[in-house]
């Protein structure tokens, strides 16, 4: 099974955690969203703005998944 992961879909799927009031998907959420904006920071990349879609600044779905086996 492929699962597509990137920031939007993190925060989409956040918002829908909240909205279930499941607290264990949202610490998780919550904790993978803010592990992946410090990565940027540390990459020197800028946040990307509210509504924006994936670009060069954004982070690979394989850097992501770097960041969840670690």
């Amino acid at each position: 099974v492929k699962f597509m992961i990137s920031l939007k879909q993190i925060e989409t799927d956040l918002v829908t955690a909240m909205k279930a009031k499941d607290a264990v998907a949202v610490d998780v959420l919550r904790g993978l969203k803010t592990r992946v904006q410090n990565e940027k920071a540390a990459a020197g990349r800028p946040e990307r703005s509210k509504g924006s879609d994936l670009s060069a600044d954004e982070l690979s779905e394989n850097e992501i998944l770097a960041l969840i086996r670690s």
